[in-house]
């Protein structure tokens, strides 16, 4: 009876302490930071040092391949700025695919919000959509971004060297 009465409560406790799904109160860090993103589009990879500012302005310089390396692009709300070779073009979105890797991923960390966000395996995944393409954003308990992924676009982005500026 003893028994009994203890794996009831047991039970009971078990029922009533349940899990939590925890969507967690993370506050996403996409501001007045630095890091490297290795970008694999399509067929493409791509290598390049990133910096977005407080105010949200983004900015990319590509490092590999090689011919590419030095490609300097600006977004700043909706402009679009490209230096190569100290060659500067202002307002070049038009010579830029409609979805290029750069301004794909520079529009996702502009426009993402936290609204859907749930805990994966110690770190965060928000899933938005952008442009009408749905992507996947895996953050780190700070915050901080750990990888992209936007699957229409076979595209899938690494965070590294992330450093939090001012």
């Amino acid at each position: 009876m003893k028994t009994r009465v203890i794996s009831a409560l047991f039970l009971l406790f078990l029922i009533l302490s349940g899990c939590k799904k925890d969507t967690g109160d993370i506050k996403l860090n996409l501001r007045s930071v630095s890091f490297t993103a290795d970008i694999t589009y399509y067929n493409e990879n791509y290598t390049a040092d990133c910096v977005v500012d407080k105010s949200g302005k983004f900015s990319a310089q590509i490092t590999s391949p090689e011919n590419l390396s030095g490609l300097t692009i600006t977004y700043n709300a909706d402009e679009c700025d490209i230096v190569y070779n100290g060659i500067e073009i202002d307002n070049a979105e038009k010579f830029f695919p409609q979805n290029s890797a750069v301004g794909v991923i520079s529009g996702i960390l502009q426009n993402c919000q936290g609204e859907n966000i749930i805990s994966k395996k110690g770190n965060y995944e928000l899933n938005g959509s952008f442009n009408g393409s749905d992507y996947t954003l895996i953050m780190a308990p700070t915050g901080l971004p750990i990888s992209l992924e936007v699957g229409d676009f076979g595209m899938n982005v690494l965070f590294e060297n992330i450093k939090i500026i001012e």
